[in-house]
C-alpha cells in the first residue's frame, strides 16, 4: 500500500464579470458636461458625445426626437460616439436629442438627453404645411391654423396678431368680434376659429406673430365654392331715361367667393329675343344705347362666376321717350327757313347773271347804236306778234324808242324782245328797241286789225315782240 504524498498544481483562467451598459456622459463638446439644455445661434455648428461604460460592448445612438419622431443620426456598437450639427437651422436642428445605448444584460435601455435651442425669428414651420385656402359655404364652421418655429417664442398675447380684410381695410380681430383665437401653450401655435360664416366673412386674413428675433405675417383667405347672389338695389333710372337709351343702376351682392361677372338682358316688349351684355363685376351702372324712340322695353340681369350663375332679377319695364312736337316743329320751320333762303340766293343768283347779261348785250346794241338791220347786212327775219292791243310807238328824245303793247289798260304791256340772228357770228342778240329816227321804212301794226306778220314784207324786221 502507498503513502500519500502532498504534492501542487497550479493553472490559470479568465475570468470576465459582464455588466449591462450604462451611459455616463451625453453633451455638447465645448458646453458644460452637466448641461441638459444649450442655445446657440442660428447657423453656428455643435458637436454632442455620448460615452458608456458597457460590458460587453454597447450598441449607441443619437436620435432626434422633435416633432414627436425618432429620427436616427448615428448608431453603431462602440462605448463612445459623437455627431456634428453643422450651420444648425432653427426649422431642422433645434430640439431634444437623446443618446440611447444598451447590451445584452441591460433590460431597460439607456437614455440621456440634450436639448438644443437655436436663436431665431418666427416663421412657418416645414412639418406642418399650412393650408392657405379655405373653401366653404355660407353658415359653415372655419379654423384657420397657423404653425411656426421661433427662439426665444412669443411672450405674450400681443404678439400674435389676426386681421380680416373688410371693404378694402384690415380690421383687427378680437375674441368679442365673432371670431376665437387660441395660442398653444408652448405658444408656437395660434388659430382663428368662426362656428358660422356669413358672406362677409368670405375674404382674406392675415396673422403676425413676433419674438425678440424677428417677426412673420402669414395669409390666409375663405372662400366660398358655391354661385353668386343675384345684384340688389335694381333699377332703372327714370330721370336718364332718353329717346335712345335707358340707364340702370345696381348693388352687387354676394360673389360666392369668386370673381364674379354681370349680365344685363334686354328686349323690345314685342320681341321674343333677348340682347346680352356682360359686364366686370367692379360697375354697378350702365346706360343701354341704341335704343329706339317712343319704344317699350323689358330689362333684367343676373351675375354669374366660375361655379355658376345667380337667379335673374325680376323684369323691368320702361319706355324710351319720343320726339316731342315741338322740337319737330322747330326742326321743321327751321328747314323751312332754311330752303327759304337757300331758293332766294339762288333767286338772287340767276337774275344778277341774267342782268349781266342783258346789261352786256344793251351796252352793245347802244354802242354800235343798231337796233335796225340793213337788208345787206342779215337775213330775212320774221317778225312775231304774241299779243294783241294798242301800241303807239312815240318817239322820246332819246336815240331809241321803247315798243310796247297795252291789252287791259290795267297793267303796263309786256316788253318784248326780238331775236336778231347774225350771219356772221353765232350767237343771239336781244334788242329792246328799234330806232324811230332811221330814215329806214319801219312796219306799223295794228293790235285791233291782227295784222299778220308772214305778209309783211320779210326785209324789214325790227318788230319787238
Amino acid at each position: 500500500m502507498c503513502e500519500a504524498q502532498d504534492d501542487y498544481d497550479e493553472s490559470s483562467f479568465y475570468l470576465d464579470v459582464q455588466y449591462a451598459a450604462k451611459i455616463s456622459r451625453f453633451h455638447a463638446v465645448g458646453f458644460d458636461v452637466s448641461s441638459k439644455s444649450i442655445t446657440i445661434n442660428e447657423s453656428k455648428s455643435v458637436t454632442l458625445l455620448c460615452e458608456v461604460d458597457s460590458d460587453p460592448v454597447a450598441y449607441l445612438a443619437v436620435i432626434n426626437t422633435t416633432r414627436g419622431s425618432n429620427h436616427l443620426l448615428i448608431g453603431q456598437h462602440n462605448n463612445t460616439i459623437s455627431i456634428s450639427l453643422g450651420r444648425a437651422q432653427c426649422e431642422y436642428d433645434m430640439g431634444v436629442y437623446d443618446c440611447k445605448g444598451n447590451n445584452t444584460h441591460n433590460k431597460v435601455q439607456q437614455v440621456r438627453t440634450v436639448e438644443i435651442l437655436i436663436n431665431c425669428a418666427p416663421r412657418p414651420s416645414p412639418f406642418y404645411p399650412v393650408n392657405t385656402t379655405i373653401y366653404r359655404k355660407t353658415n359653415d364652421s372655419v379654423i384657420l391654423t397657423f404653425t411656426f418655429v421661433a427662439y426665444p417664442p412669443p411672450s405674450n398675447l400681443d404678439a400674435f396678431v389676426w386681421k380680416k380684410l373688410k371693404s378694402n381695410e384690415w380690421v383687427t380681430l378680437q375674441n368679442s368680434s365673432g371670431f376665437f383665437i387660441h395660442i398653444s401653450n408652448d405658444r408656437l401655435q395660434t388659430n382663428l376659429s368662426k362656428w358660422q360664416l356669413h358672406s362677409d366673412d368670405f375674404t382674406n386674413y392675415t396673422v403676425r406673430v413676433n419674438n425678440d428675433i424677428g417677426s412673420w405675417e402669414h395669409s390666409f383667405v375663405i372662400r366660398a365654392n358655391v354661385q353668386p347672389s343675384a345684384p340688389e338695389l335694381y333699377e332703372i333710372m327714370e330721370d336718364l331715361v332718353t329717346q335712345n337709351s335707358v340707364t340702370i343702376e345696381w348693388k352687387s351682392g354676394f360673389d360666392g367667393g369668386e370673381e364674379q361677372r354681370f349680365v344685363i338682358l334686354y328686349k323690345k316688349s314685342t320681341e321674343m329675343a333677348w340682347d346680352n351684355i356682360t359686364l366686370p363685376g367692379a360697375i354697378t351702372r350702365i346706360a343701354l344705347d341704341g335704343l329706339d324712340p317712343g319704344t317699350a322695353y323689358e330689362v333684367k340681369m343676373y351675375a354669374e362666376n366660375t361655379i355658376g350663375k345667380s337667379e335673374e332679377t325680376a323684369v323691368q319695364h320702361v319706355v324710351t321717350k319720343s320726339y316731342s312736337v315741338s322740337s319737330y316743329s322747330s326742326t321743321s320751320a327751321l328747314g323751312g327757313v332754311v330752303g327759304g333762303i337757300f331758293g332766294v340766293v339762288v333767286i338772287l343768283a340767276v337774275s344778277a347773271l341774267i342782268w349781266r347779261c342783258r346789261s352786256h348785250v344793251f351796252s352793245g346794241l347802244i354802242t354800235t347804236k343798231q337796233c335796225l338791220t340793213h337788208r345787206n347786212s342779215f337775213r330775212k327775219y320774221e317778225d312775231l306778234i304774241r299779243r294783241q292791243g294798242y301800241n303807239d310807238a312815240s318817239t322820246t328824245d332819246g336815240s331809241y324808242a321803247t315798243c310796247r303793247i297795252d291789252s287791259s289798260q290795267s297793267r303796263k304791256a309786256n316788253q318784248y324782245e326780238t331775236i336778231v340772228e347774225l350771219e356772221s357770228r353765232d350767237y343771239s342778240i336781244v334788242s329792246a328797241c328799234y330806232d324811230q329816227r332811221d330814215n329806214t321804212t319801219s312796219a306799223k301794226v295794228s293790235t285791233s286789225e291782227q295784222t299778220d306778220v308772214s305778209s309783211t314784207d320779210p326785209e324789214y324786221v325790227n318788230l319787238q315782240i
